[in-house]
């Protein structure tokens, strides 16, 4: 399976990313160590639903982002 892939470097993670002109939010995270018997089925699920996902690594960590999902935050009052 091939996805896009970002490095964050020094950079904080973000809530939305922008790639080939569309929109990828946060859906997710995972250790680095050990994600690979859980990532896939995230990815898949995301693309049976329409969505094209998108990974980013930050630290010790992997972050899947995908089109069309709700935005963290989504929804809730300013400070709620």
């Amino acid at each position: 399976m091939e996805l896009p892939y970002v490095e964050y470097g020094s950079m904080e993670p973000a809530v939305k990313l922008r790639f080939e002109g569309e929109d990828y939010w946060y859906y997710r995270t995972l250790p680095l160590k050990g994600y690979g018997a859980v990532l896939a089925p995230y990815i898949r699920d995301l693309q049976a639903e329409g969505h094209k996902p998108l990974l980013a690594r930050y630290g010790t960590r992997i972050y899947i982002y995908a089109t069309g999902v709700t935005p963290i935050g989504a929804g809730k009052p300013p400070g709620g």
